[in-house]
């Protein structure tokens, strides 16, 4: 088993070979890893590629999207509680303790190969090899949530039980092999993707006026964007900062400064809110919290601002880039100058908030600037990072390591 890395390349012509497909997701909340899962797993069961079964170490806000896409099979409160180690449910039925899992599988569903997203679902691994099902890890995560999530030996454990690392870039790629010790010829190489979230009923325009008017935004005002969660990698912290230094410029537009995803209400949005009233930026910077349709915000903002301080490929950045977006982003926190920087962005030093204040104000400042690099990241996340671009490099993978077995 060992020895599966070695994949084919060949392309699946026709009718795709039809494979029995167990995903596991360390819960089902509404964030990158879990979405990019969601959409592959959605793209799969429209093909009829595969039939899909979904492990949910927890539940959350998609938990419910994920039960449209195949069978779902969800630890319990007890065993979220003791990390793994308690009991297991099959929706509302609790049927086995953790240990007996394979015996649950084997009688109920039978994969032919095992998907597990993130490396924060190891714990499990060791309890699926009596499967004799192949094991791809994909790696969404960079050094520093790794040793903050998870010990040396806790890696161990997933490296000893994964097949195949799948990385959504380059960055990515880097950190497991110069800080975790795996060998490169176990790491297959598949950028971050997204499906077309532009919706051909409603034009931009329609989504960027009525979102622009419920916020109180004029519309011929500059929006600068950011977008995550409002945890201290997101950066939202930096966002203030640069909004900070960008309104003090008197340049001639009016410009506002909107935040899309985290919190709305609690003591981490408290300290945000604090930095916004006591900078004076009440009226011009906005944190919205979390929404189901993120597309009314990608066509109200002009660009997006990441300020993330450890991100391995936000897809954020290709969902504005769906919008014609172009973004601003830091060097040295993770892959998304691998897009950025092919002429749809600008990046600069990592935590130079004043180089990023001054990027957003040259986009601001130049519209022919900000369309062209607009467009060009349109085109190319439309070329190279959609979900029939990305899914397809996936499912080559997963069904490939699947007959090889």
């Amino acid at each position: 088993m060992r020895g599966r890395a070695n994949i084919p390349n060949s392309f699946i012509k026709e009718k795709p070979y039809k494979i029995r497909l167990l995903a596991i997701s360390h819960d089902a909340y509404r964030a990158g890893s879990q979405i990019i899962l969601l959409n592959f797993l959605r793209w799969i069961r429209e093909r009829e590629y595969a039939e899909v079964g979904v492990l949910l170490r927890a539940g959350g806000a998609l938990e419910r999207e994920f039960e449209k896409v195949g069978r779902v099979w969800k630890l319990s409160p007890e065993a979220q509680r003791k990390s793994f180690r308690g009991w297991f449910s099959s929706g509302a039925r609790q049927v086995a303790p953790l240990n007996k899992l394979a015996d649950v599988l084997t009688s109920e569903y039978r994969p032919d190969v095992i998907y597990a997203n993130t490396v924060m679902n190891g714990e499990a691994l060791p309890y699926l090899r009596s499967l004799n099902a192949p094991i791809i890890t994909h790696v969404h995560e960079l050094d520093m949530w790794m040793r903050q999530s998870m010990s040396r030996e806790q890696f161990a454990v997933v490296d000893r039980n994964t097949d195949l690392f799948v990385v959504v870039s380059d960055a990515a790629k880097r950190n497991l092999i110069d800080n975790w010790g795996v060998r490169e010829s176990k790491i297959r190489l598949i950028y971050g993707f997204v499906p077309n979230i532009v919706n051909p009923e409603r034009t931009e325009t329609d989504l960027r006026w009525e979102r622009r008017h419920a916020l109180g935004i004029p519309d011929d005002a500059v929006v600068v964007g950011g977008c995550g969660t409002t945890d201290w990698r997101k950066g939202p912290d930096l966002f203030i900062q640069a909004a900070k230094y960008v309104l003090g410029r008197n340049t001639a537009k009016e410009i506002h400064f909107v935040w899309l995803g985290g919190e709305d209400a609690g003591a981490r949005y408290e300290m945000l809110r604090h930095d916004v009233r006591q900078a004076g930026l009440d009226s011009r910077v906005k944190f919205l919290g979390e929404c189901e349709d993120s597309r009314p915000f990608f066509a109200t903002i002009d660009l997006l601002a990441l300020t993330s301080r450890e991100d391995p490929f936000p897809l954020v950045v290709l969902e504005a880039a769906m919008f014609a977006k172009p973004a601003v982003c830091f060097n040295g926190a993770g892959g998304i100058p691998e897009f950025v920087d092919r002429g749809c962005g600008r990046s600069v030093p990592y935590l130079d908030v004043w180089q990023f204040a001054e990027a957003i104000v040259e986009l601001i400042e130049s519209p022919a600037l900000r369309e062209r690099l607009g467009q060009a990241a349109r085109q190319r996340v439309t070329r190279l990072h959609s979900l029939d671009v990305g899914g397809m490099a996936l499912w080559k993978v997963l069904s490939s390591i699947a007959r090889a077995s």
